[in-house]
């Protein structure tokens, strides 16, 4: 714990932004992949797929920051910050290595889909790199 209701594929294609009676609205698609886990795992999903490495750098922390410091205001406890900034590390790898599979099982042949996974495998591993995921590996 604290485990919850993992989108699992959150990345910028699967949201949409608007404005209902004057409040900012954002809707999730494509529940397809749901999975219990902890939250921060479709947090790595979103930064890391979704930003290059320069816009994720300059919002990073300050996005985990607010996300834990939310989760406790609603009541998680016994949860840390380095406990969830480990499980984001942990989510940048995972979505990485699942990336990997998808590509490994059959990338689309269209020249735009293998573009768009290259880029997205980029910034996946720049974001492994800068937050040294590695180092959470045994051995």
């Amino acid at each position: 714990p604290p485990r919850t209701i993992l989108h699992n594929d959150l990345h910028a294609q699967n949201l949409f932004f608007g404005v209902e009676a004057g409040r900012p609205e954002l809707v999730l698609i494509d529940f397809n992949s749901t999975a219990q886990a902890r939250g921060p795992c479709d947090i790595a999903g979103l930064l890391g797929a979704s930003m290059d490495s320069r816009e994720r750098l300059a919002t990073e922390s300050t996005l985990l920051r607010t996300y834990h410091s939310t989760l406790l205001q609603a009541g998680v406890g016994n949860y840390s910050l380095e406990r969830c900034l480990d499980d984001y590390r942990f989510g940048l790898l995972f979505r990485y290595a699942r990336t990997l599979l998808t590509v490994a099982t059959g990338l689309p042949a269209r020249s735009q889909r293998e573009e768009q996974y290259r880029v997205l495998l980029g910034r996946l591993r720049a974001a492994i790199d800068e937050n040294d995921c590695v180092a959470l590996l045994p051995g």
